[in-house]
């Protein structure tokens, strides 16, 4: 008995690459809709939801949906949000979801996870985030303060060394007008080589809003693979602990 996808016929091409693949390899059935409107479909007692919102496809899926595709839906805010929004499923924080954290996990200390980020916007975009559900930088405790420190100079310790620059940018976006799209504060860690925006990007735009650049590109550069992400992370995790002795 194969579990069963709505999706509209004019827009489900638009649907992540990554989740088509997933599609593909867990024989999901698609249902084409020739309208737009929010619409049910009973298949075998399963029920299925799709709806379009701000022309993106949201998909919604059963309660007993396949585990590893709910988890990938689960993966990212342009996935999720739109579920929240359609109250199909409650408050949901992605860095709260140990399966997202296990799957980017560089390494972490007593109070903070860095990961490698899920669509890098340059090789080596990395994440310092609290285990704690934080949603604000000064929300951090006095007490986890030199853990903060400690443990960020060490990863970008492990960036600088791995891609070979002694330039890394750090970013905090904190609150919706910043551009954060995941309620649970995260800092950026990007490294910067020569010619890492393309040249047909390096414009005079890019340098007169940078913060416009970075939010686009967060949300469109190319979703990492599991392994491939895992592999990244790992790269990372091992020259931190080849540097160790000298930190």
């Amino acid at each position: 008995m194969r579990p069963s996808l709505l999706c509209l016929s004019k827009n489900h091409h638009r649907l992540d690459e990554a989740i088509r693949k997933f599609i593909q390899r867990l024989d999901i059935q698609f249902y084409h809709l020739e309208n737009s409107s929010f619409k049910e479909s009973k298949q075998n007692e399963r029920v299925t939801i799709s709806k379009t919102m701000n022309g993106r496809v949201v998909t919604a899926l059963p309660p007993d949906a396949p585990k590893e595709f709910l988890q990938t839906m689960l993966r990212e805010p342009k996935y999720y949000k739109p579920l929240i929004e359609m109250k199909l499923i409650d408050h949901y924080c992605v860095f709260c979801n140990s399966n997202v954290i296990a799957e980017g996990l560089i390494e972490e200390s007593e109070h903070f996870f860095a990961l490698y980020n899920i669509r890098p916007v340059f090789p080596g975009h990395s994440l310092i985030i609290p285990k704690q559900h934080l949603t604000r930088f000064s929300d951090i405790p006095a007490s986890h303060a030199q853990d903060f420190v400690q443990f960020t100079q060490r990863v970008v310790t492990a960036l600088k060394s791995l891609h070979q620059t002694d330039s890394v940018e750090f970013l905090i976006q904190e609150g919706e007008l910043s551009g954060q799209s995941i309620s649970h504060l995260h800092v950026h860690l990007l490294p910067r080589t020569p010619g890492d925006i393309p040249s047909e990007e390096c414009h005079a735009e890019v340098e007169q809003d940078w913060m416009d650049y970075f939010t686009k590109k967060e949300h469109s550069a190319r979703l990492l693979e599991r392994e491939e992400r895992q592999q990244l992370a790992e790269q990372v995790r091992k020259e931190m602990i080849r540097l160790e002795p000298s930190l």
